[in-house]
């Protein structure tokens, strides 16, 4: 069987670089040892059986055409499953050596795009970990962007998972959408659907419009303003200055560093007060780059710095991160996701003057489309020959110095092969020559951040994250 590349697909598959492969890394920590086996014959069974993971990309054979899927015949589950022991010391700082030299490694594009790791003998985390003396165990994923986005991807791995759930939490619980269920319920929408704040602006005037002819003014009026608004978001998007040099900037090399942050109650950041999820974790990055860049040296008044943040076309996702939920979405694998550009306020010393910075951004864009024309340029990109379609989308690498992801995770505990899930980490990809990536995810009422930054021009990612730890306890004390 073969079948075409779909645009978005194309696109991430034309972005694949050496210094930057497309791959998305999802690391579930573990409570304890699972089985080797059980985890090949759970693979085998439930992920496996989609045609997708049993498929490689042939690229194109002559100019201007699309690469296509391809059932690879030789396909064997041995090439994807692999069983690695933790090195010496077996710590924390060896674990993250692990992931990092995993990162660093491509994909093998013979094979289908998709690798499992099961880790064994991993630390457990104290604040999680319900025997901390136990040893653990982690199952890293590392899948294809072209297989789908950090969201979609989540979706898929819950069919590996059960959900932990007491009795009277079960009693309670509202009926959940199984990955197979072909009905993802009302609350689904389209991937390329309006955001639900353009949608609040333009119905009431279409509909009156319609009921009234004296108001078709009004619905020129927001048509212009609809037309102005994407042109601007292009214009920014494709022409907009580079950012300036910074020690953070330049060409990414092959290795990689790997770190991640401590779990924050979601509860400690709603209680707060002081903004969303997002804009909250995206001001405590901030801070931290900017400590980071201190110890550094840097001249913080002249660097401009900003941040790729994907943004799900969904238009309930960043309600439902906040709220510690998931968003519906297609039960197969699909790319729901666009990007906003934000200005990294590195240069304000004031946490508060920060904050404000990056949530009066953060509110522009809810009722832009940014995050639509961005997802339309990567279509359209991956409707373009793959040499124009590469140049194309990591030239947005040259638009920003950091991107970041942020996926709302399942809100309740799962379990796999009977181990709870303790943690869920998730590693992004970066586009062209940026060096510093970010994924935020929720679960189980708490966010991590992850970082995967260039060795050479960020060698101490740990230091990050420790400043970000800081800043976003700072930013959740009461005023």
């Amino acid at each position: 069987m073969r079948q075409p590349l779909e645009p978005q697909e194309a696109a991430w598959w034309a972005s694949e670089t050496r210094s930057n492969p497309a791959v998305i890394s999802v690391l579930f920590r573990l409570a304890g040892p699972i089985s080797f086996v059980q985890l090949q014959a759970l693979l085998e069974n439930k992920l496996s059986t989609d045609w997708r993971f049993r498929s490689r990309i042939i690229d194109a054979r002559y100019p201007g055409g699309r690469p296509h899927w391809e059932i690879y015949p030789h396909f064997s589950l041995s090439q994807h499953v692999h069983l690695l022991g933790l090195p010496s010391p077996g710590d924390e700082m060896a674990l993250q050596q692990l992931i990092s030299q995993m990162i660093s490694t491509p994909l093998n594009s013979v094979l289908p795009l998709w690798q499992a790791y099961l880790i064994k003998n991993t630390p457990p985390d104290p604040l999680l970990a319900a025997n901390p003396c136990n040893p653990g165990s982690a199952l890293l994923l590392r899948i294809h962007h072209c297989l789908g986005d950090g969201l979609s991807l989540l979706h898929s791995l819950e069919k590996l998972m059960e959900l932990v759930l007491d009795e009277k939490r079960r009693e309670t619980e509202p009926a959940r959408v199984q990955p197979g269920n072909t009905d993802p319920g009302p609350a689904a929408t389209d991937p390329i659907s309006i955001p639900q704040a353009a949608l609040k602006i333009s119905l009431p005037i279409i509909a009156a419009a319609i009921t009234q002819p004296a108001s078709l003014a009004n619905l020129g009026q927001a048509a212009m303003t609809i037309v102005y608004q994407s042109t601007r978001s292009f214009h920014k998007l494709l022409s907009g200055p580079p950012d300036t040099p910074n020690t953070f900037r330049g060409r990414s090399g092959v290795i990689k560093s790997a770190a991640w942050s401590s779990p924050c109650p979601l509860a400690l950041i709603k209680s707060a007060g002081k903004g969303t999820v997002t804009g909250l974790a995206v001001t405590a990055l901030s801070g931290a780059i900017r400590r980071y860049l201190e110890n550094d040296g840097a001249d913080l008044t002249q660097i401009q710095m900003r941040m790729m943040l994907a943004a799900s076309v969904h238009p309930l996702s960043s309600e439902l991160l906040d709220e510690g939920k998931m968003p519906p979405v297609k039960p197969f694998m699909s790319h729901q996701a666009g990007f906003l550009i934000l200005e990294l306020p590195v240069g304000l010393a004031d946490a508060q003057q920060r904050l404000e910075s990056v949530c009066q951004q953060v509110r522009a864009s809810q009722g832009s489309f940014e995050a639509q024309v961005a997802y339309s340029m990567m279509s359209a990109a991956g409707n373009a020959p793959a040499p124009l379609a590469s140049r194309l989308i990591n030239s947005y690498g040259d638009k920003a110095t950091l991107i970041m992801t942020n996926v709302a995770g399942p809100p309740q505990k799962l379990k796999l092969l009977d181990q709870p899930v303790e943690q869920i980490l998730l590693f992004s990809p970066a586009k062209g020559n940026i060096a510093l990536s970010a994924g935020l995810i929720s679960y189980a009422g708490n966010i991590f951040l992850s970082l995967v930054t260039d060795a050479r021009l960020i060698p101490e990612p740990q230091m990050i994250i420790s400043f970000y730890e800081q800043e976003l306890l700072t930013l959740c004390m009461p005023a």
